[in-house]
Protein backbone atom coordinates (compact mmCIF):
# COMPACT_ATOMS: atom_id res chain seq x y z
CA UNK A 1 0.00 0.00 0.00
CA UNK A 2 1.01 3.03 -0.62
CA UNK A 3 2.04 5.68 1.77
CA UNK A 4 0.67 8.49 2.61
CA UNK A 5 2.70 11.68 1.13
CA UNK A 6 4.26 14.27 3.83
CA UNK A 7 5.24 16.62 1.83
CA UNK A 8 5.54 20.03 3.12
CA UNK A 9 3.07 19.99 6.33
CA UNK A 10 3.65 23.18 8.71
CA UNK A 11 4.36 23.12 12.34
CA UNK A 12 4.31 26.90 12.79
CA UNK A 13 1.61 27.65 15.68
CA UNK A 14 1.07 23.90 16.73
CA UNK A 15 -0.73 22.97 19.83
CA UNK A 16 1.38 20.36 21.03
CA UNK A 17 0.32 16.84 22.56
CA UNK A 18 3.79 15.59 23.50
CA UNK A 19 4.40 13.59 26.59
CA UNK A 20 4.63 15.65 29.57
CA UNK A 21 7.66 14.59 31.05
CA UNK A 22 8.59 16.48 34.70
CA UNK A 23 11.95 17.68 34.35
CA UNK A 24 14.39 18.29 37.64
CA UNK A 25 17.64 20.24 36.68
CA UNK A 26 20.31 17.57 37.49
CA UNK A 27 24.09 18.32 38.14
CA UNK A 28 25.84 18.48 35.33
CA UNK A 29 29.19 16.48 34.78
CA UNK A 30 32.36 17.93 33.85
CA UNK A 31 31.68 20.03 30.45
CA UNK A 32 28.45 19.25 30.07
CA UNK A 33 25.48 21.51 30.84
CA UNK A 34 22.25 20.65 32.10
CA UNK A 35 20.92 21.47 28.79
CA UNK A 36 22.36 18.65 27.43
CA UNK A 37 22.42 15.98 29.71
CA UNK A 38 18.07 16.61 29.60
CA UNK A 39 18.01 16.82 25.59
CA UNK A 40 20.22 14.03 25.78
CA UNK A 41 17.46 11.98 27.23
CA UNK A 42 14.75 13.34 24.95
CA UNK A 43 16.63 12.47 21.92
CA UNK A 44 17.38 8.79 23.48
CA UNK A 45 14.14 8.28 24.58
CA UNK A 46 12.78 8.95 20.95
CA UNK A 47 15.36 6.83 19.45
CA UNK A 48 14.71 3.73 21.57
CA UNK A 49 11.26 3.78 21.06
CA UNK A 50 12.41 3.58 17.10
CA UNK A 51 9.69 6.57 16.02
CA UNK A 52 12.85 8.34 14.46
CA UNK A 53 15.85 7.03 13.16
CA UNK A 54 18.47 10.39 13.75
CA UNK A 55 17.73 13.99 14.68
CA UNK A 56 20.34 16.96 15.49
CA UNK A 57 19.62 19.72 17.43
CA UNK A 58 21.00 23.02 18.36
CA UNK A 59 20.24 25.99 21.61
CA UNK A 60 21.47 29.47 21.50
CA UNK A 61 20.36 31.92 24.28
CA UNK A 62 22.00 35.00 25.41
CA UNK A 63 23.92 34.98 22.46
CA UNK A 64 25.69 32.11 23.54
CA UNK A 65 26.01 28.48 21.76
CA UNK A 66 24.36 26.30 24.87
CA UNK A 67 24.11 23.17 22.40
CA UNK A 68 24.28 21.89 18.91
CA UNK A 69 24.32 18.27 18.65
CA UNK A 70 23.44 15.03 16.66
CA UNK A 71 21.90 11.57 18.01
CA UNK A 72 21.34 8.81 16.33
CA UNK A 73 21.52 7.94 12.59
CA UNK A 74 22.04 9.98 9.38
CA UNK A 75 21.77 6.86 7.41
CA UNK A 76 20.68 3.99 8.76
CA UNK A 77 22.32 1.65 5.82
CA UNK A 78 25.88 3.26 5.79
CA UNK A 79 25.97 3.52 9.77
CA UNK A 80 26.38 7.14 9.50
CA UNK A 81 25.81 8.88 12.88
CA UNK A 82 23.82 11.90 12.38
CA UNK A 83 25.55 15.29 14.24
CA UNK A 84 25.93 18.94 14.45
CA UNK A 85 26.83 19.64 10.70
CA UNK A 86 24.49 16.52 9.30
CA UNK A 87 22.42 18.06 6.22
CA UNK A 88 18.01 17.40 6.71
CA UNK A 89 15.35 18.38 4.19
CA UNK A 90 14.04 21.25 5.92
CA UNK A 91 10.34 21.19 4.11
CA UNK A 92 8.52 24.72 5.02
CA UNK A 93 10.82 26.41 6.57
CA UNK A 94 12.00 27.05 3.43
CA UNK A 95 9.17 29.48 3.32
CA UNK A 96 10.48 32.32 5.59
CA UNK A 97 13.81 32.15 2.98
CA UNK A 98 11.07 32.46 0.33
CA UNK A 99 9.41 35.55 1.84
CA UNK A 100 12.89 37.29 2.67
CA UNK A 101 13.64 36.58 -0.79
CA UNK A 102 10.82 38.62 -1.69
CA UNK A 103 11.52 41.37 0.62
CA UNK A 104 14.81 41.70 -0.43
CA UNK A 105 12.94 42.64 -4.16
CA UNK A 106 10.37 45.07 -2.59
CA UNK A 107 13.24 47.09 -0.83
CA UNK A 108 15.02 47.03 -4.35
CA UNK A 109 11.80 48.42 -5.49
CA UNK A 110 11.17 46.15 -8.13
CA UNK A 111 8.40 44.53 -6.26
CA UNK A 112 5.23 45.61 -4.50
CA UNK A 113 3.31 43.81 -2.03
CA UNK A 114 -0.20 45.18 -2.84
CA UNK A 115 0.68 44.68 -6.72
CA UNK A 116 -2.04 42.02 -8.05
CA UNK A 117 0.52 39.07 -8.94
CA UNK A 118 0.17 39.40 -12.63
CA UNK A 119 2.01 42.17 -12.36
CA UNK A 120 5.22 39.66 -11.69
CA UNK A 121 3.60 36.14 -13.11
CA UNK A 122 1.29 35.09 -15.23
CA UNK A 123 -1.45 33.02 -13.55
CA UNK A 124 -5.20 34.12 -14.16
CA UNK A 125 -7.09 34.67 -11.40
CA UNK A 126 -10.66 35.42 -12.68
CA UNK A 127 -13.04 38.00 -10.87
CA UNK A 128 -10.26 37.59 -8.31
CA UNK A 129 -7.87 40.43 -7.34
CA UNK A 130 -4.65 38.36 -5.55
CA UNK A 131 -1.78 40.72 -4.20
CA UNK A 132 1.76 39.57 -3.69
CA UNK A 133 1.09 39.90 0.12
CA UNK A 134 -2.15 37.57 -0.27
CA UNK A 135 0.49 34.84 -1.56
CA UNK A 136 2.59 35.51 1.77
CA UNK A 137 -0.03 35.64 4.44
CA UNK A 138 -1.45 31.98 2.76
CA UNK A 139 -5.22 34.19 2.16
CA UNK A 140 -5.22 34.59 -1.62
CA UNK A 141 -7.81 31.26 -1.91
CA UNK A 142 -5.65 29.59 -4.45
CA UNK A 143 -5.91 26.36 -4.35
CA UNK A 144 -3.06 24.41 -2.91
CA UNK A 145 -1.67 21.85 -4.84
CA UNK A 146 -0.36 19.66 -2.29
CA UNK A 147 -4.73 19.42 -1.73
CA UNK A 148 -5.09 17.77 -4.73
CA UNK A 149 -5.09 14.21 -3.53
CA UNK A 150 -4.10 11.75 -5.94
CA UNK A 151 -3.97 13.98 -9.33
CA UNK A 152 -1.03 15.60 -7.42
CA UNK A 153 0.42 12.61 -5.33
CA UNK A 154 1.12 10.28 -8.50
CA UNK A 155 3.36 13.63 -9.50
CA UNK A 156 5.61 13.31 -6.52
CA UNK A 157 8.13 11.69 -8.12
CA UNK A 158 8.71 12.85 -11.18
CA UNK A 159 10.34 16.47 -12.13
CA UNK A 160 7.58 18.74 -11.99
CA UNK A 161 7.86 22.01 -14.55
CA UNK A 162 6.82 25.55 -13.70
CA UNK A 163 3.95 24.82 -16.72
CA UNK A 164 3.33 21.48 -14.70
CA UNK A 165 2.38 22.97 -11.59
CA UNK A 166 0.63 25.83 -13.48
CA UNK A 167 -1.64 23.16 -15.02
CA UNK A 168 -2.37 21.17 -12.02
CA UNK A 169 -4.11 24.51 -10.42
CA UNK A 170 -4.84 27.32 -13.27
CA UNK A 171 -8.45 25.84 -13.59
CA UNK A 172 -9.55 25.24 -10.10
CA UNK A 173 -11.74 27.41 -8.40
CA UNK A 174 -10.73 29.58 -5.42
CA UNK A 175 -11.25 27.94 -2.34
CA UNK A 176 -12.38 31.58 -1.10
CA UNK A 177 -12.35 35.49 -1.88
CA UNK A 178 -8.69 36.57 -1.42
CA UNK A 179 -8.34 37.93 2.27
CA UNK A 180 -12.01 36.45 3.52
CA UNK A 181 -9.89 33.40 4.67
CA UNK A 182 -6.60 31.79 6.24
CA UNK A 183 -5.60 28.41 4.95
CA UNK A 184 -1.92 27.02 4.71
CA UNK A 185 -1.09 27.28 0.63
CA UNK A 186 1.47 25.66 -0.93
CA UNK A 187 0.88 26.74 -4.05
CA UNK A 188 1.33 30.51 -3.14
CA UNK A 189 4.93 30.03 -2.23
CA UNK A 190 5.45 28.29 -5.30
CA UNK A 191 4.24 30.98 -6.87
CA UNK A 192 6.16 33.88 -5.36
CA UNK A 193 9.32 31.76 -6.00
CA UNK A 194 8.14 32.38 -9.88
CA UNK A 195 7.87 35.68 -9.12
CA UNK A 196 11.66 35.89 -7.39
CA UNK A 197 12.59 34.10 -10.83
CA UNK A 198 11.03 36.48 -13.11
CA UNK A 199 11.95 39.88 -11.26
CA UNK A 200 15.33 39.08 -10.50
CA UNK A 201 16.33 36.81 -13.53
CA UNK A 202 17.80 34.18 -11.41
CA UNK A 203 16.95 30.84 -10.95
CA UNK A 204 15.04 30.60 -7.35
CA UNK A 205 17.86 27.95 -6.37
CA UNK A 206 20.79 30.32 -7.47
CA UNK A 207 19.15 33.46 -5.81
CA UNK A 208 19.04 31.90 -2.30
CA UNK A 209 22.56 30.35 -2.70
CA UNK A 210 23.90 33.51 -4.53
CA UNK A 211 22.02 36.53 -3.22
CA UNK A 212 20.46 35.23 0.05
CA UNK A 213 22.66 33.26 1.95
CA UNK A 214 26.12 33.27 0.34
CA UNK A 215 27.37 36.82 2.64
CA UNK A 216 26.20 34.53 5.49
CA UNK A 217 28.63 31.79 5.12
CA UNK A 218 25.45 29.57 5.16
CA UNK A 219 27.62 27.02 3.22
CA UNK A 220 25.23 23.84 3.96
CA UNK A 221 22.07 25.80 2.95
CA UNK A 222 21.25 24.51 -0.70
CA UNK A 223 18.36 23.97 -2.85
CA UNK A 224 17.85 20.06 -1.98
CA UNK A 225 18.40 18.52 -5.63
CA UNK A 226 18.60 15.38 -5.52
CA UNK A 227 21.23 14.48 -8.37
CA UNK A 228 23.73 16.91 -6.18
CA UNK A 229 26.26 15.63 -4.56
CA UNK A 230 25.89 17.12 -0.44
CA UNK A 231 28.34 16.49 1.93
CA UNK A 232 27.10 15.13 4.96
CA UNK A 233 22.86 14.52 3.60
CA UNK A 234 21.14 12.45 5.75
CA UNK A 235 18.87 9.72 4.26
CA UNK A 236 15.19 10.09 5.27
CA UNK A 237 12.90 7.55 6.63
CA UNK A 238 9.09 6.85 6.97
CA UNK A 239 7.55 4.32 9.77
CA UNK A 240 5.92 1.83 8.21
CA UNK A 241 3.87 -0.76 10.34
CA UNK A 242 6.15 0.04 13.38
CA UNK A 243 9.22 -0.48 11.80
CA UNK A 244 11.77 2.23 10.15
CA UNK A 245 11.79 2.30 6.39
CA UNK A 246 13.35 4.02 3.61
CA UNK A 247 11.27 7.51 2.17
CA UNK A 248 9.00 7.29 -0.15
CA UNK A 249 11.07 9.48 -3.34
CA UNK A 250 10.19 12.92 -4.32
CA UNK A 251 11.75 14.79 -7.18
CA UNK A 252 12.72 18.74 -4.97
CA UNK A 253 10.94 20.03 -8.32
CA UNK A 254 7.74 19.56 -6.59
CA UNK A 255 8.53 21.51 -3.10
CA UNK A 256 10.29 23.86 -5.29
CA UNK A 257 9.95 27.56 -3.05
CA UNK A 258 7.66 26.02 -0.83
CA UNK A 259 10.06 23.36 0.29
CA UNK A 260 13.18 22.62 -1.49
CA UNK A 261 15.64 23.64 0.86
CA UNK A 262 18.29 21.45 3.07
CA UNK A 263 20.22 23.01 5.99
CA UNK A 264 22.22 22.29 9.35
CA UNK A 265 20.55 23.56 13.13
CA UNK A 266 23.60 25.49 12.63
CA UNK A 267 23.26 27.11 9.72
CA UNK A 268 19.80 27.81 10.54
CA UNK A 269 20.89 29.36 13.86
CA UNK A 270 22.70 31.61 12.05
CA UNK A 271 20.02 32.49 9.31
CA UNK A 272 17.32 33.43 12.40
CA UNK A 273 19.87 35.41 14.01
CA UNK A 274 20.64 37.36 10.55
CA UNK A 275 17.04 36.91 9.53
CA UNK A 276 16.10 39.28 13.03
CA UNK A 277 19.51 41.61 13.39
CA UNK A 278 19.14 43.08 9.95
CA UNK A 279 21.53 41.29 7.70
CA UNK A 280 19.35 39.91 5.41
CA UNK A 281 16.25 42.41 5.25
CA UNK A 282 15.83 45.83 6.79
CA UNK A 283 14.36 45.89 10.02
CA UNK A 284 11.51 47.32 9.01
CA UNK A 285 10.64 44.30 6.70
CA UNK A 286 11.15 42.11 9.19
CA UNK A 287 8.54 43.65 11.25
CA UNK A 288 6.64 42.97 8.02
CA UNK A 289 7.49 39.40 8.41
CA UNK A 290 6.40 38.63 11.35
CA UNK A 291 2.91 41.15 11.59
CA UNK A 292 -0.19 38.82 11.18
CA UNK A 293 -2.06 39.01 8.74
CA UNK A 294 -5.52 40.56 9.23
CA UNK A 295 -8.65 39.08 7.27
CA UNK A 296 -11.25 41.10 5.56
CA UNK A 297 -14.00 40.79 8.71
CA UNK A 298 -11.05 41.90 10.98
CA UNK A 299 -9.79 38.95 12.45
CA UNK A 300 -6.20 38.45 12.93
CA UNK A 301 -4.19 35.59 11.98
CA UNK A 302 -1.26 33.47 13.90
CA UNK A 303 1.16 33.95 10.54
CA UNK A 304 2.99 36.38 9.02
CA UNK A 305 5.56 35.90 5.89
CA UNK A 306 6.53 32.66 6.28
CA UNK A 307 6.50 32.55 9.90
CA UNK A 308 3.96 31.82 12.37
CA UNK A 309 3.59 34.21 15.20
CA UNK A 310 2.26 32.97 18.87
CA UNK A 311 3.32 32.39 22.10
CA UNK A 312 4.31 29.51 24.79
CA UNK A 313 3.26 30.40 28.53
CA UNK A 314 3.13 34.28 27.28
CA UNK A 315 6.87 34.11 25.59
CA UNK A 316 6.47 35.46 22.27
CA UNK A 317 7.61 33.17 19.50
CA UNK A 318 8.19 33.36 15.92
CA UNK A 319 8.76 29.73 14.42
CA UNK A 320 7.84 27.54 11.58
CA UNK A 321 8.19 23.95 11.18
CA UNK A 322 8.39 21.69 7.92
CA UNK A 323 7.18 17.68 6.93
CA UNK A 324 8.73 16.41 3.68
CA UNK A 325 9.02 12.66 2.33
CA UNK A 326 11.29 11.23 5.02
CA UNK A 327 11.89 14.67 7.62
CA UNK A 328 10.26 16.82 10.14
CA UNK A 329 11.60 20.02 11.19
CA UNK A 330 11.34 22.88 13.40
CA UNK A 331 12.83 26.37 14.14
CA UNK A 332 11.91 28.64 16.76
CA UNK A 333 12.73 31.91 18.14
CA UNK A 334 11.75 33.67 21.79
CA UNK A 335 12.56 37.08 20.64
CA UNK A 336 11.90 38.86 24.18
CA UNK A 337 14.16 36.03 25.67
CA UNK A 338 17.12 35.57 23.49
CA UNK A 339 16.45 32.14 22.88
CA UNK A 340 16.60 30.11 19.71
CA UNK A 341 16.34 26.39 19.29
CA UNK A 342 16.48 24.49 16.26
CA UNK A 343 15.11 20.82 15.74
CA UNK A 344 15.76 18.42 12.66
CA UNK A 345 14.95 14.70 12.04
CA UNK A 346 15.18 12.38 9.43
CA UNK A 347 11.58 10.98 10.16
CA UNK A 348 8.47 12.46 9.83
CA UNK A 349 6.10 12.58 12.95
CA UNK A 350 5.74 14.81 15.63
CA UNK A 351 9.39 14.53 17.28
CA UNK A 352 10.94 17.84 16.27
CA UNK A 353 8.33 19.85 17.41
CA UNK A 354 7.83 18.48 20.48
CA UNK A 355 11.51 18.45 21.60
CA UNK A 356 11.50 21.81 20.57
CA UNK A 357 9.31 22.96 22.97
CA UNK A 358 10.31 20.62 25.48
CA UNK A 359 14.33 22.45 25.02
CA UNK A 360 12.57 25.95 25.37
CA UNK A 361 10.34 25.15 28.34
CA UNK A 362 13.63 24.01 29.92
CA UNK A 363 15.41 26.90 28.85
CA UNK A 364 12.43 29.49 30.09
CA UNK A 365 12.21 27.86 33.40
CA UNK A 366 8.12 26.70 32.37
CA UNK A 367 6.80 23.65 33.64
CA UNK A 368 5.64 21.10 30.88
CA UNK A 369 1.98 21.39 29.67
CA UNK A 370 -0.55 20.29 31.76
CA UNK A 371 -1.75 16.70 30.96
CA UNK A 372 -5.12 17.18 29.01
CA UNK A 373 -8.17 16.09 31.96
CA UNK A 374 -9.42 12.59 30.98
CA UNK A 375 -13.46 11.97 31.12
Amino acid sequence: MHRAPVILAVAATVLLTACSLSVEHQPAGEGVSDLEIQVGKWAEAALADGIVAGLSVAVEQDGELQLAKGYGMADLEQDVAADRSTVYRIGSITKQFTAAAIMQLVEAGQISLDAPIQAYVDFPTGDHEVTVEHLLHHTSGIKSYTSLGEEWARTIPLPMSHEDFLSLIVDKPFDFSPGDEWRYNNSGYYLLGMIVENVSGSSYAAYVEQTLVASLGLKRTTYCDEKRLIPGRAEGYELEDGELVNDDPISMTQPFAAGSLCSTVLDLLRWQAALESGEVVSSGSYTRMTTVATLNDGEATRYGYGLGVGDLDGHLRVSHGGGINGFATHLASYPDDDLRVVVLTNTPGPTATQLSEQIARYALGLPPPAAEDEE
